[in-house]
This record gives structure tokens, C-alpha cells and sequence, in this order.
């Protein structure tokens, strides 16, 4: 599951969460926004959590989760994003 958080003032969240569609074979996302045409160009705080299905837990142990991500991207327009949790401030 990917998810962005607005991000205002201080990185702190400004907005509503977009939620991405995750393709589970490959990882590859895609978020539509609320109008299903992406969303606006801002600061982004980028929440990653990788679910076990049985039991459901994060993976990834909610290091990436809400408020404990350290990804945070500038989006700018439709452009290719690519995460790697090994590196998430860069």
C-alpha cells in the first residue's frame, strides 16, 4: 500500500491522503487523485507499508507508516516516482 500525505508549513499534513493503486505483482502505482486525474503538484510526505496477508502485519513494521515516513518527494506534474525504502531520503 502506498499512500501521499499533503504536506503544508513544516512538513506538517495539510489535506487530505491520496490513496495509490499498487499492482502487487510488479509494485508499480499509480495515484488517481479524487478527480481521476492524479494529484496536484506539491510537497508530499509518501506512506509504504508491504502486507503479510496471514497474519496481516506490515512487513516493513510500520517504519514508512503514518507519521514515521521520511519519504517526502516534491511532485511537480505527472512524472515517474520511484521509492526505494533502502533510501528514503534519497
Amino acid at each position: 500500500m502506498v499512500n501521499f500525505v499533503p504536506l503544508g508549513e513544516g512538513n506538517q499534513p495539510a489535506g487530505e491522503k491520496q490513496f495509490a493503486v499498487v499492482d502487487p505483482d510488479t509494485g508499480n502505482f499509480r495515484v488517481d487523485g479524487v478527480d481521476g486525474k492524479g494529484i496536484p503538484p506539491g510537497k508530499y510526505r509518501i506512506e509504504v507499508y508491504q502486507y503479510d496477508p496471514f497474519p496481516q502485519k506490515d512487513k516493513l513494521n510500520g517504519a514508512f507508516g503514518e507519521g514515521k515516513s521520511q519519504i517526502i518527494r516534491e511532485i511537480t506534474s505527472d512524472e515517474e516516482i520511484n521509492l526505494d525504502v533502502s533510501k528514503p531520503t534519497g
